[in-house]
């Protein structure tokens, strides 16, 4: 909370969102770091689970969609690659 509070005094505006770092449910965060961030202030929090989000997910285990490739075909490739797996698309 004190590291929120900072960087809100810093960049005078508030925050709401968090990125758990490396970000992997019951291994890198549980419930009671949910708890906290509740707390604290944030609307919403990432992880590092691949998805897209949906109207039903929980706003502080939101799943996301990492692009890392940079040319057109290779991002259409993750994209269908995602859309296999996991039937959702964007």
């Amino acid at each position: 909370s004190e590291n929120k509070r900072l960087l809100e005094q810093i960049i005078q505006s508030d925050i709401i969102s968090f990125a758990y770092p490396n970000g992997q449910p019951q291994q890198d965060y549980d419930a009671r770091c949910i708890e906290v961030l509740q707390r604290v202030g944030y609307k919403y929090a990432v992880t590092t689970s691949a998805g897209t989000i949906a109207n039903t997910d929980d706003p502080f285990q939101l799943p996301r969609l990492n692009l890392w490739r940079r040319d057109y075909w290779g991002v259409r490739l993750q994209l269908l690659r995602y859309y296999r797996t996991t039937g959702r698309t964007l």
